[in-house]
């Protein structure tokens, strides 16, 4: 078995724990984009959390199921309304 020299084993630290931990397929982002369109909201979410490179092809997915801005100022009147921030509440039917 060989082993690894010290400088590539310097070189293999400074490696981003993505390169490091993660199989090479699951960094190609055209695959990504077809495994998470297939994921639910609430999936796209956690993969989103699991891994930064993933998180911006997830979000992007997540993005493309809200229907339009109104639906999301609506979660936001209520977040806000929950929290009591009264001068920033928007009244949308």
């Amino acid at each position: 078995m060989e082993t690894e020299s010290k400088s590539m084993l310097q070189a293999r630290s400074k490696q981003p724990a993505l390169i490091r931990h993660t199989h090479t397929a699951l960094t190609v982002p055209e695959l990504l984009v077809t495994i998470f369109s297939w994921l639910s909201k609430a999936d796209l979410a956690r993969v989103a959390r699991v891994c930064r490179f993933w998180t911006p092809f997830a979000l992007e997915k997540i993005w493309e199921t809200i229907p339009d801005l109104q639906y999301l100022m609506k979660l936001y009147s209520i977040i806000a309304q929950k929290a009591g921030v009264s001068w920033l509440l928007l009244q949308f039917a």
